[in-house]
Parts: C-alpha cells; sequence; structure tokens
C-alpha cells in the first residue's frame, strides 16, 4: 500500500509543477518563460502570487511524500537507494521553506530574500544531483538494471549542464536563462517521474533490486 501511494504522490508532483508553470505563464502576460525565473511566478511582483504558492506548495507536499513513502517502502533495501529516497524528501523541505525568502524581480541590488532564495536552491541542486546519481550508482550493480541506471545518469548529465548554464544565464540576465532553468527542472521531474512509474508498474524485481 506504501509502494502504490508513493508512486501516485511521484507521478502526481511533476504534472503538477508543469502544470503551475505554464498556467502561471498564462496569467501573468508580461512573464517571459525564455528569460525569467520560474520562481519569479510566485513572487511579490507576480499578479497571482497566493495561487502560485498555493499550487507549488502542494507540488513540494506531493514531493516529500514521495521520498518519504518510497524511503518507508524500501527500508530492506540498499542504504544507496534509501539515502536517494530521502533525498528527494528534503528537495521538498527545502522548497517549502524558499518560500519564506522569496525571489525578486531581477535586478542590481541583491536582497537579503533574494541570497537566501539562491542559496537554498543551491542546496536543492545538490540534492537533486545527490539523488539521481545515489540511484543510479544503485541500480548499476544490478545487471539487469543497468538500462535504468544509464538513464539516471544522462538525466544527471542534463541536469548539472543544463543547471551550469542556468547559474550564468540568471546572474546575467541571459535571453534564454529562463530555458536553461526549465531544462534543469524538467529533466529532474521527468526523472521522478520515471521513477514513479517503475516504483508502481515493476514486476519480478526484489526490494534489494528496485
Amino acid at each position: 500500500m506504501t509502494t502504490k501511494t508513493a508512486a501516485a504522490f511521484g507521478l502526481s508532483a511533476p504534472l503538477l509543477y508543469g502544470g503551475t508553470v505554464i498556467l502561471g505563464g498564462v496569467l501573468w502576460p508580461e512573464y517571459s518563460q525564455l528569460s525569467d525565473p520560474i520562481s519569479l511566478l510566485a513572487s511579490a511582483q507576480a499578479p497571482d502570487t497566493q495561487l502560485m504558492n498555493l499550487l507549488f506548495a502542494t507540488y513540494d507536499v506531493f514531493l516529500f511524500l514521495f521520498g518519504l513513502l518510497w524511503w518507508l517502502s524500501r527500508r530492506s533495501a540498499t542504504r544507496t537507494s534509501e539515502t536517494a529516497a530521502l533525498a528527494l524528501a528534503m528537495i521538498g523541505v527545502l522548497d517549502i521553506i524558499m518560500y519564506f525568502f522569496r525571489q525578486e524581480t531581477p535586478g542590481p541590488a541583491m536582497t537579503l530574500a533574494s541570497t537566501t532564495h539562491i542559496v537554498l536552491a543551491a542546496f536543492m541542486s545538490l540534492l537533486t544531483m545527490l539523488a539521481i546519481f545515489l540511484r543510479g550508482h544503485a541500480e548499476w550493480r544490478i545487471p539487469r538494471r543497468r538500462g535504468a541506471a544509464a538513464y539516471s545518469f544522462a538525466s544527471l548529465a542534463v541536469v548539472f549542464v543544463s543547471g551550469v548554464l542556468t547559474a550564468a544565464g540568471i546572474a546575467q540576465h541571459w535571453t534564454f536563462g529562463g530555458l536553461f532553468e526549465r531544462c534543469t527542472i524538467g529533466a529532474f521531474l521527468l526523472w521522478v517521474f520515471v521513477e514513479a512509474w517503475r516504483l508502481a508498474t515493476h514486476r519480478g524485481l526484489t526490494n534489494q533490486e528496485y
């Protein structure tokens, strides 16, 4: 039961996040999906701040519950896989904390809230890469899971490269800084969805293997 519930939260979280980003852009005509950071949709400058905060917070709770319940369902699995699940849960917690430190409109002067927001985002990025790496590492040790491991490592490469470009793009106000961020988060969300799908449908695999 725990496994199915975890999978349900894991499948729902990426869909909710993607839908929220699209909705936020529709509700804010001046917002650019190519250049503006996603966090700006929930800032004080956004026309629908409360709605965006509610939807993003719901996503955070879903991600936290996915990681937590996945961890609970894998208590007899390897330590590496357990740590990966806990990293996902921690990402959800940190993302909720970020709502108390809103991202302001990009400009030459950085406020304390914006600086804290960026620091928390950096920790979340590290946890994201850690979760993907640990999951890939755990699967690589199992011969029939190496295809899944390769996907995790490929996702990690995309997250890392696009993440570096995102940091540079947002800091220097590149035209496509927002697009790079969407590549980073999109690769992570797709990975979460795939892992949740596997958790919901895997057959013939022991807990040690999955």
